[in-house]
C-alpha cells in the first residue's frame, strides 16, 4: 500500500515543471545579449547581424523541439518503466545538461551551447511524467484540483523566469555574476530536485513490464484529434494562432534589443510584465468573461485584438510604445488560449480531451520551436517583418474562426 503522500512531494513535483518552463525562458534573456554583442567570442566578430539572428533563432527553437519529440517517449516510458525511475533519471540528466548550458558559455562554445539545449529539451520532456505522476498521486477527490494547479505555475515560470535570468547575468548587482549563473543556479535547484525525488518519493504506479512500446503511434495518436469534426476549425483555429504567436512572443528578446536597445535586464522586465498581463487576462476569462458570454462567442473580439496590438509594433517608434502593446497583446492572447481551452472541454467528449489536449500542448511546443526561427529568417529581410507576419496570421485566423462561427450561429434555430 503507497503511504499518502506529503505537501512536500508535489511541491517537488510543481517546483520541477516550473524549472523546466524556467529552462526555455532563460535563454530568452540571456542568448539574445550574447550572441548579437559583436564583443562576443561565440560568434566571429565580423559575422553579420543577419547571421546572429538565425544563430539565436535556431537556439531558441532547440529546446522546444526535442521537448516536442521526447515529452510523449517519456510519457510512455513511465507507463512501463514506473513514474520515479523516469523522474529521477531525466532530473538527473536535466541537471547536467544545464550544466553544460553553463561551460559552453565559459569556453564560448556555440556547439556546445546546442548540444546542451538539445539534451535540455529532451529532458524536459518530463512535464509529461510529472503532471502523469501528480494525478497519480492525489486523491480522486481532490485530483482536478491538483492539474488544475499546473495552471497556475506555470504561469510562475514564465513570470519568474526572465527576472531570475536577468538579475543573476548582472555583473552590476555582484562582480560575479555573469550570463553562466543563472544556469548553474538553475542546475543546483534540479539536484537537489533530484536528491529529493531518490530518498523521497514512492513509486505512484506499477510499471507494467510486458507492455509493449509503440513510438510508432505517437504521431497517428497526436493526429487523430483532426477527426472530431465538430471542433476541428477551432482546433486549427488553435494551432495558427499559437504559431503567429511564437513568432511574436519567441523573438520579442532580439526585437526589443535590436529596434529598442534594451538590456537584458530590461528584457527581464518586459517578460516578466508580458507574463503578470498574461496572468490577468486568465484571471479575467475564468472570473469574469465566461461567466457572462460562451467561450465560443467570448474568443472573437480578442482574437482580433492581440493581433491588432502585434500590429501596431510596426508604427511604435519609442521604447516606452513598447510596453502597453506588450501589456494588451499577452492580455488578448490569455483570454484566446483560455477560450480555446474551454471550447475544447465543451466540444470534445471525455474520451477524447486527453488527445487534444496533448495534441494541443505538442502543436505548442512544435511551433516554439518553428516561431523564433522563421522570425529569424525573416528579419533578415526587415526588422519588423517577423511582426507583420504574425499579426497577420493572427487576424486571418480570426476571420477564419469568426466565419465557422456565424455559419455554426445559423444552423441553430
Amino acid at each position: 500500500m503507497i503511504k499518502q503522500p506529503g505537501k512536500f512531494i508535489f511541491f517537488t513535483l510543481y517546483l520541477i515543471y516550473i524549472l523546466d518552463l524556467v529552462g526555455m525562458v532563460f535563454v530568452y534573456i540571456i542568448v539574445s545579449p550574447l550572441i548579437i554583442n559583436p564583443e562576443s567570442s561565440m560568434l566571429a566578430s565580423n559575422a553579420s547581424l543577419g547571421t546572429r539572428n538565425l544563430v539565436i533563432g535556431l537556439l531558441f527553437a532547440t529546446y522546444p523541439l526535442a521537448q516536442f519529440f521526447a515529452a510523449p517517449i517519456l510519457g510512455d516510458l513511465s507507463d512501463r518503466f514506473g513514474r520515479k525511475r523516469i523522474l529521477v533519471i531525466s532530473t538527473l540528466g536535466t541537471t547536467l545538461s544545464i550544466a553544460l548550458s553553463a561551460i559552453s558559455i565559459y569556453m564560448n562554445s556555440l556547439s556546445l551551447l546546442f548540444i546542451s539545449r538539445l539534451l535540455s529539451g529532451l529532458f524536459a520532456g518530463n512535464l509529461t511524467v510529472t503532471q502523469a505522476t501528480v494525478a497519480n498521486l492525489a486523491p480522486d477527490e481532490k485530483k482536478a484540483h491538483y492539474m488544475a494547479i499546473f495552471s497556475a505555475v506555470g504561469g510562475i515560470g514564465w513570470t519568474i523566469g526572465p527576472f531570475v535570468a536577468a538579475f543573476l547575468s548582472d555583473p552590476k548587482i555582484l562582480s560575479f555574476f555573469d550570463f553562466a549563473t543563472p544556469f548553474w543556479f538553475l542546475s543546483l535547484l534540479f539536484f537537489l530536485s533530484f536528491l529529493f525525488l531518490i530518498f523521497s518519493l514512492q513509486e505512484p504506479n506499477k510499471p507494467k513490464a510486458k507492455q509493449k512500446l509503440h513510438l510508432s503511434k505517437i504521431a497517428p495518436n497526436l493526429l487523430s484529434v483532426f477527426k472530431i469534426k465538430n471542433v476541428l476549425v477551432p482546433f486549427l483555429a488553435s494551432l495558427f494562432t499559437i504559431f503567429g504567436w511564437m513568432i511574436y512572443q519567441g523573438f520579442l528578446a532580439p526585437y526589443l534589443i535590436e529596434k529598442y536597445g534594451f538590456t537584458e535586464r530590461w528584457e527581464g522586465y518586459a517578460y516578466a510584465l508580458s507574463s503578470l498581463f498574461w496572468f490577468f487576462g486568465g484571471m479575467i476569462s475564468n472570473k469574469w468573461l465566461l461567466r457572462k458570454s460562451p467561450a465560443k462567442r467570448a474568443i472573437i473580439i480578442p482574437m482580433f485584438l492581440s493581433g491588432l496590438a502585434v500590429l501596431l509594433f510596426l508604427v511604435a517608434f519609442k521604447s516606452y510604445w513598447a510596453w502597453p502593446l506588450m501589456a494588451a497583446a499577452n492580455l488578448m492572447q490569455a483570454i484566446v488560449t483560455a477560450c480555446f481551452f474551454t471550447l475544447f472541454a465543451h466540444l470534445v467528449p471525455p474520451e477524447g480531451q486527453g488527445k487534444i489536449f496533448g495534441s494541443w500542448n505538442a502543436g505548442f511546443a512544435l511551433a516554439s520551436s518553428l516561431g523564433p526561427f522563421l522570425a529569424s529568417i525573416f528579419v533578415r529581410f526587415q526588422i519588423n517583418l517577423p511582426y507583420l507576419i504574425a499579426a497577420a496570421i493572427l487576424i486571418i485566423t480570426g476571420f477564419y474562426y469568426l466565419m465557422w462561427y456565424k455559419k455554426k450561429a445559423a444552423e441553430v434555430p
